[in-house]
């Protein structure tokens, strides 16, 4: 575990760089719903090992998390995962616009 300083406080994450075979094995693997239960209100860093028939990410290895979506985006930056996805967990306002 590394340690990420906002302003305000200290926020723990993990920092896994390259995920090999055995490290893999390691992780525990998750379906996305177990994620955002697991991470509720972060932002996080998955390598996707399972897809449905719509090729749509079920389930993965969680690499990083964060309050801060920078933090995971740094761990983005620099991971080797094959397919790697980022997602937020927690409720978004309905008020809330957002634009690609």
């Amino acid at each position: 575990m590394r340690q990420a300083e906002s302003g305000r406080e200290a926020l723990s994450f993990i920092n896994v760089l390259t995920v090999s075979d055995t490290m893999a094995e390691a992780l525990e693997q998750l379906s996305l719903e177990q994620i955002r239960q697991k991470h509720w209100d972060e932002w996080v860093l998955v390598e996707v090992t399972q897809e449905d028939e719509l090729n749509q990410p079920t389930a993965g290895l969680v690499l990083a998390h964060s309050k801060r979506r920078d933090d995971v985006y740094d761990e983005l930056e620099v991971t080797t995962a094959e397919d790697p996805l980022v997602f937020f967990t927690g409720a978004i306002p309905d008020d809330l616009i957002i634009m690609y």
